[in-house]
């Protein structure tokens, strides 16, 4: 009689998050960068094709920087300079107020939702005083547009800050917009301390890369706090984009 050996379950669990890694979507590259998209805004938040394209250890390296909701939308995925901080939140029974958490990237995490950018040199821009989300954007647009950018491509951007204030949310299981009756999002809001943004900067992209009511993908690093970025107040702004060969 012959008998059938059942692999370990570490095998088993290996083979199936293996499975779960795709190629992304679409590869775009510019001059001294390339992004890498997995799903769309309107997939994953609208349809609810919310399952893990992606394992984030296999795409994220010491260069990359990037913005994503982690399958299931259990939390927000920020990656700076090749750190990723995914953020949840919960509810502190004591006290009954909202805590968020960061915590460090895990073997087993995978996106439902990536943009991924590698950038192997950047410019610093001044922007001064941003009072709004809108204002930074028509700063990032101008800027991109005096190096000859386009703007129907993805470009990669790093903010460097002082908050007035900055409101962000994480996501903790529905999008509030696609789905109001679901599970509302975790909100906080930075004040009056520094902060990054990261994220991607496109124009014609609403319900694919971005929302509906900006040309940007952002989200908001601020010590332990970390989400996408609603609305935007800076004292300060240093923009950093890819370098152009030749300027």
């Amino acid at each position: 009689m012959s008998i059938y050996r059942f692999p370990c379950l570490s095998v088993l669990f290996s083979l199936l998050l293996c499975s779960c890694t795709s190629g992304p979507d679409r590869v775009i590259s510019g001059d001294n960068y390339e992004v890498k998209t997995w799903g769309s805004m309107r997939e994953v938040l609208k349809e609810g094709k919310i399952s893990g394209r992606v394992l984030l250890n296999e795409v994220v390296s010491p260069n990359s920087i990037g913005v994503g909701a982690l399958a299931n939308l259990e939390g927000e995925i920020t990656l700076v300079d090749g750190t990723a901080f995914i953020a949840s939140g919960f509810t502190d029974s004591s006290s009954d107020q909202q805590v968020f958490h960061s915590r460090n990237l895990q073997k087993s995490d995978q996106a439902a939702l990536l943009v991924v950018a590698e950038v192997s040199e950047w410019e610093s821009v001044n922007l001064g005083p941003c009072k709004t989300y809108p204002d930074l954007e028509k700063k990032i647009s101008e800027s991109l547009k005096q190096r000859g950018f386009d703007l129907l491509k993805p470009t990669p951007v790093k903010v460097h800050g002082i908050a007035e204030r900055v409101d962000f949310h994480v996501i903790a299981g529905s999008c509030p917009i696609a789905d109001p009756q679901g599970t509302p999002p975790w909100r906080g809001s930075i004040l009056e301390e520094p902060l990054e943004l990261v994220g991607i900067y496109v124009e014609g992209s609403a319900g694919k890369l971005t929302h509906h009511s900006h040309n940007s993908h952002l989200h908001v690093v601020s010590g332990s706090q970390s989400g996408h970025v609603d609305a935007i107040q800076l004292h300060s702004a240093e923009l950093k984009i890819p370098r152009i060969s030749g300027l």
